[in-house]
């Protein structure tokens, strides 16, 4: 077995080193009109050459007067022929009248549209680029209910003709119904208009769970974070959990698929405080997670994000359990997240004093997210926050750190002005797969006791299962194997090989 093993760790290393390549600074933003305590990079969003900033707590207009308190603002950013990001725009809602609503809170961008949350205000708004490169609010979205404080529009998504917005103190009906939250869906007609075509609510939510708290949307699918969701409605234990939407051929949204902590539910976990979805992939973080990638280890407020892979049934399966490689407590990794492709990017603002940083993953051959990167500011300081917003799309990384303090060129000190980071990508992210032919199945995933194969081309001669360090923790050898028993195995992710007379192939188990 010695010849057999020192091969598959080689091979299981390759793919790491393959993708060894660096994300390198290339460029730091600040507001042209920049002032103290504007919080710029609270929320970022990228797509293709434009980025947006929001920036909560900015106090004046898009001419830098009538001076509002935390009025809120944003800004468009460019990317030029030269690869330099430009400050295009800043805007403000065309409603600017009172204080502290925080215009910018949260922001999502797709192509040329953008939506823009505020933190208090019950509205949202709908930015277009037009034909002359010029942003422009083109609607206002407002909510049907008749609850009131419901904070509608505190988090928006978008994602191509649909957008998504929260409402999260929603009540299910009226005064004496709980809060248990609810979210809105708009679509974008053929006359350019948005308009209200569905209101999705949990199917078993209560009073607080904040249903709403995070929102992302990708194609067919919406997912929805409740971070302070109860284990059975319990009052006040805050586990946290994830609901997930599929539009039918109907074109109805339907509630498919609850998820929750995979692992152990934890009170005041707040599992799904940020959620992202991207095609086959779902990733949700939970930034009160105590333990390490195995459910071990506990520290306090370490952090985690886990992976879900759409399987051919419509089913998100859990994958992964990503955790930071220098987590220590009270970092919070998971604050932020963001998904593009093979590339997961996971903010952690409270690290090292604050200081923060980004991590940055990604998947190899063998379809294991490892860590690439750490990302830092190239000049920090503690109580920085970089990290309280990440964005990612295609090979540019986009981190926000609302408290710091220097201008793009790390001088003239003006206190929580804020500023926001580029990192490029210098290899590919592709993953190229070796083959996409499966002739071996296995199930269930996750596994209890025993993990069973189903083949009917081939027979499974050899199975090895390895942790993700690469370590061989069993092996099994017989003419025809059809299960493997794993009841004695410790919690988590394992690679599993079935070596038959087609060669090897390779699967992600989950051991519960």
């Amino acid at each position: 077995m010695k010849p057999t093993t020192y091969f598959w760790v080689i091979l299981f290393i390759i793919p790491i080193n393959l993708i060894a390549q660096n994300w390198d600074f290339t460029q730091k933003i600040v507001a042209s009109d920049r002032s103290e305590t504007d919080s710029f990079g609270w929320s970022t969003g990228i797509s293709g050459n434009y980025a947006i900033v929001g920036v909560p707590a900015d106090d004046t207009d898009e001419n830098n007067m009538n001076f509002i308190n935390d009025a809120g603002s944003i800004y468009f950013f460019e990317k030029n022929a030269l690869g330099d990001w430009i400050e295009t725009q800043k805007i403000v809602p065309s409603d600017r009248l009172v204080a502290g609503e925080f215009f910018g809170f949260s922001v999502g961008i797709s192509g040329d549209t953008a939506v823009v949350g505020k933190f208090d205000n019950d509205n949202a708004y709908i930015f277009e680029r037009d034909s002359n490169g010029v942003w422009q609010e083109v609607q206002i979205l407002t909510t049907t209910s008749t609850s009131s404080a419901n904070l509608f529009g505190r988090n928006v998504a978008i994602d191509g003709n649909y957008i998504v917005v929260s409402s999260q103190s929603e009540r299910t009906g009226d005064i004496t119904t709980p809060t248990t939250g609810a979210i809105y869906v708009y679509e974008r007609g053929t006359n350019g208009i948005w308009a209200e075509i569905q209101r999705l609510v949990p199917s078993d939510g209560d009073d607080g769970d904040d249903f709403g708290e995070a929102v992302a949307i990708s194609g067919d699918h919406i997912v929805v974070g409740a971070l302070l969701e109860d284990i059975n409605n319990a009052i006040d234990t805050d586990e946290g959990a994830a609901y997930v939407f599929k539009r039918n051929n109907s074109g109805v949204w339907e509630e498919i698929q609850k998820i929750v902590n995979p692992f152990s539910r934890d009170e005041d976990d707040l599992f799904a405080n940020e959620v992202v979805i991207d095609t086959n992939y779902l990733v949700l973080a939970n930034f009160g997670d105590d333990t390490d990638a195995n459910d071990m280890n506990p520290g306090f407020n370490n952090g985690a994000a886990f992976v879900y892979e759409l399987n051919n049934q419509g089913e998100w399966i859990f994958v992964q359990k990503l955790v930071a490689s220098d987590r220590v407590s009270s970092a919070n990794f998971g604050d932020s997240i963001s998904i593009s492709g093979n590339a997961i990017i996971c903010g952690s603002r409270s690290i090292n004093s604050n200081a923060g940083a980004a991590y940055v993953f990604h998947r190899d051959v063998n379809g294991i997210w490892a860590e690439q990167q750490r990302i830092i500011a190239p000049s920090r300081a503690a109580n920085d926050f970089f990290g309280r917003s990440v964005a990612i799309d295609g090979t540019t990384c986009f981190v926000g750190a609302s408290d710091e303090d220097e201008d793009s060129m790390d001088i003239n000190f003006i206190q929580n002005a804020g500023s926001a980071y580029f990192f490029e990508y210098d290899g590919s992210l592709s993953v190229d797969e070796v083959s996409t032919a499966k002739d071996i199945i296995t199930y269930p995933n996750p596994a209890s006791n025993t993990i069973y194969f189903k083949t009917n081309t081939t027979s499974i001669t050899e199975v090895q299962l390895y942790s993700l360090q690469g370590e061989l923790v069993k092996s099994l050898q017989s003419a025809a194997i059809s299960e493997v028993n794993v009841e004695n195995l410790s919690k988590g992710l394992y690679i599993v090989k079935a070596l038959s007379d087609k060669g090897t192939q390779t699967f992600k188990v989950v051991k519960d």
